[in-house]
């Protein structure tokens, strides 16, 4: 009886670790890359001024009744949240403006060859980032992941902001100190006199797309607003999700 009772606690005692392991592995933080963009930012001595987390998933709807559902679902889930809602364009949007961020939950539906092609999206979008904030939205976001998604969804972070730097060549010079120090490298460009966009592949960020030829998983755009004038730009990954 001993030995049975033994036995008995060995097992829980290891369900108990692999049960740990796991709700640690989904609690990864969903700040990582942005940290990692605010952190070189900073070190290129630029100023943030907006961020966006944004996630999506694809989702299965297949008739008007679904879409119904799954709307109402998500208003019951998320009742404090301003809901428009639109069944001719099948978008629904729910907004909440919190102090410091602003939340979006979305579903796009589009109809293609006579089925819906749908998405779920998620959004926090604001001004000032911090670790501090960061570590806050890292404490928020599983619940809510847990209640929208059933998979792993597809995250965009991305980083709007300015340079202060007024030395020539400008946009090269900071485009090349982005590319190294993200250790990136630099797969496809389009340079103007006052514009660079850049696309880019970076060991140091887990999600990329698929293009033609290469993953690709980090985008820069850098703009000069004219002469002694700072320098805009839009930072993304794996793409830029904020407009420049």
């Amino acid at each position: 009886m001993k030995q049975k009772l033994i036995f008995l606690m060995f097992v829980l005692i290891i369900c108990f670790m692999y049960v740990n392991i796991g709700n640690k592995t989904n609690a990864a933080p969903f700040t990582t890359d942005l940290n990692k963009i605010a952190k070189l930012v900073w070190e290129q001595n630029g100023s943030i001024h907006e961020w966006s987390l944004y996630t999506r998933e694809a989702i299965r709807i297949h008739s008007i009744s679904d879409w119904d559902k799954k709307v109402r679902s998500l208003q019951k889930e998320f009742p404090l949240m301003e809901w428009k809602i639109d069944r001719e364009k099948g978008l629904a949007t729910g907004i909440k403006t919190h102090k410091e961020f602003v939340e979006t939950i979305k579903i796009m539906s589009t109809p293609t060859n006579h089925f819906a092609s749908s998405y779920l999206l998620y959004e926090m979008k604001g001004e000032s980032w911090s670790s501090t904030f960061a570590k806050k939205i890292d404490q928020m976001l599983p619940d809510k992941m847990d209640v929208l998604y059933r998979g792993k969804p597809t995250i965009f972070s991305c980083i709007k902001g300015t340079f202060n730097d007024k030395i020539e060549n400008v946009l090269l010079t900071k485009k090349d100190q982005l590319l190294q120090g993200f250790n990136a490298k630099e797969l496809e460009s389009l340079k103007e006199t006052d514009f660079y966009s850049i696309s880019a592949f970076s060991p140091q960020f887990s999600e990329s797309i698929p293009t033609k030829n290469h993953k690709m998983n980090l985008q820069v755009g850098l703009r000069k607003n004219g002469l002694g004038a700072k320098t805009t730009f839009v930072i993304g990954t794996p793409i830029i999700t904020i407009e420049y």
